[in-house]
């Protein structure tokens, strides 16, 4: 056993899977685990198939039949899947739109949702949140493997940026705009002309882009 294999296993635990499940989990970021390096603090790089789990916001990746859950995220330096880089922030991972003197990231969430009850009249209820998933709690292969049928996921997205060394939150444009008060009205010419959907990463680093150019 390579010393690399070794560092493998001490940083993650075993979830086992076929490679046939591992194809459009809604619970992922990506539709299939792609091509990743993790490069380590220590400078080490590491190649391996990976992919972000959305419900529990861990970084997985896919190895000898397994399903691989990287449990010391600070160990981390960055991960890079599909040409997109993510950075590990407290015990998750955030993609990097821009790093600069105004950083930009994503956190990529879902919830865990009932598909629904037959209700009165025809019609359905739905619950989500922590009801759902503490129905899967102590069941770390569901959340990593295909989900029961019962449920269905909701991805959303969390947005942060990093000026003076503090993080600011936001999650739509008006909450953005709250954060350069003193650029508001500048920020939302640009936003509009530009027909801006800050949803969208590529979008969202044309924005990035341009607060660092006009907050000089």
């Amino acid at each position: 056993m390579t010393m690399l294999t070794m560092f493998l296993l001490n940083i993650v635990s075993q979830l086992i899977a076929q490679t046939d499940s591992l194809v459009n989990l809604p619970q992922y970021l990506f539709s299939h685990f792609d091509n990743g390096i993790m490069k380590l603090k220590t400078g080490k790089l590491t190649k391996a198939a990976m992919n972000y789990n959305t419900l529990t916001e861990k970084m997985t990746f896919y190895q000898n039949g397994s399903v691989l859950d990287l449990i010391k995220p600070e160990s981390v330096d960055t991960v890079y899947i599909s040409k997109r880089v993510f950075i590990p922030f407290e015990k998750a991972f955030y993609e990097v739109i821009l790093n600069d003197r105004i950083s930009f990231f994503i956190q990529h969430k879902s919830d865990l949702i009932s598909k629904g009850r037959p209700a009165a009249l025809g019609t359905t209820s739905q619950t989500s949140g922590p009801t759902s998933v503490a129905i899967l709690s102590g069941a770390r292969k569901t959340y990593n493997l295909k989900l029961p049928e019962e449920f269905e996921v909701e991805p959303y997205e969390i947005f942060w940026l990093r000026m003076n060394n503090e993080m600011h939150r936001f999650m739509n444009e008006r909450q953005l705009l709250n954060i350069f008060p003193e650029k508001k009205d500048q920020l939302k010419d640009f936003i509009k002309e530009s027909e801006l959907n800050i949803k969208e990463p590529g979008e969202l680093l044309k924005l990035a882009t341009f607060c660092n150019k006009v907050m000089k």
